[in-house]
């Protein structure tokens, strides 16, 4: 709705490039600024920091699932290649997803490999 509501209003008032991004899970960063960095505390951001120092060693699932979990970082690089695009489709409306997708799958057993790679 929200989606509908902001295209709408800018169809009809402003017609200003418009990106609307649409990621998966968003997890801690992989890269930048540092390897883990996070400004929330939501679920994924407290599985990671369980595992990181080692409280949480295992969760009932099946490591070979999709977690689809992108780092923030990438979704943040994602949102920064998006305007060039779209500002050279003036008044245009550009949507995209950020996900792992099935071409390169972040599964469970991907996620808690490379958390603990970090640990002592």
């Amino acid at each position: 709705m929200a989606e509908h509501m902001l295209v709408q209003h800018n169809t009809a008032h402003q017609n200003i490039p418009l990106v609307l991004l649409r990621p998966s899970i968003v997890g801690t960063a992989a890269n930048e600024p540092m390897p883990g960095w996070t400004d929330a505390s939501g679920i994924i951001q407290g599985i990671t920091l369980t595992v990181g120092l080692g409280i949480l060693r295992d969760l009932p699932g099946v490591p070979e699932h999709i977690a689809d979990i992108v780092p923030v970082d990438y979704i943040v690089r994602q949102i920064l290649v998006s305007i060039p695009f779209i500002l050279a489709q003036k008044g245009s409306l550009f949507i995209t997803h950020c996900t792992s997708s099935s071409t390169n799958p972040m599964t469970w057993n991907t996620f808690f490999r490379a958390i603990t790679k970090y640990q002592n």
